[in-house]
């Protein structure tokens, strides 16, 4: 993280805050508008407009588009848990189960809201 960049980012959100709040009160009031707010989307957005010689990044082409994201992941936490017969998933075990259980070898798998323990 560059000092200067982050020092930058508050300055600008909250000058673009109406009510001029601190930057900590901008952010949490976007909680009203939207459903979510990434810190790293945030800076990347920035970084991206304003440092784009100091953002270092995989592009969405290469590593985002093959990816996969499980909001609800009763479904999938099934399938691991019959992979994983012993209970312990293993990272080699984990590769072997993304070889048996997609065609194209996503770049990652985003799990959310897992209910169950591995």
């Amino acid at each position: 993280m560059h000092h200067k960049v982050l020092e930058d980012l508050i300055n600008h959100i909250e000058n673009r805050s109406k009510e001029h709040f601190n930057w900590i009160k901008a952010i949490m009031l976007l909680s009203n508008t939207y459903y979510r707010f990434s810190e790293y989307k945030c800076i990347a957005t920035f970084m991206n407009s304003y440092y784009p010689h100091l953002l270092s990044f995989y592009p969405f082409c290469e590593y985002g588009k093959k990816g996969i994201r499980y909001r609800d992941s009763n479904e999938i936490m099934e399938k691991i848990n019959i992979f994983c017969q012993e209970g312990v998933l293993t990272y080699d075990l984990f590769q072997h189960f993304v070889n048996d259980n997609f065609h194209d070898e996503p770049s990652y798998i985003q799990l959310e809201h897992v209910q169950k323990n591995l």
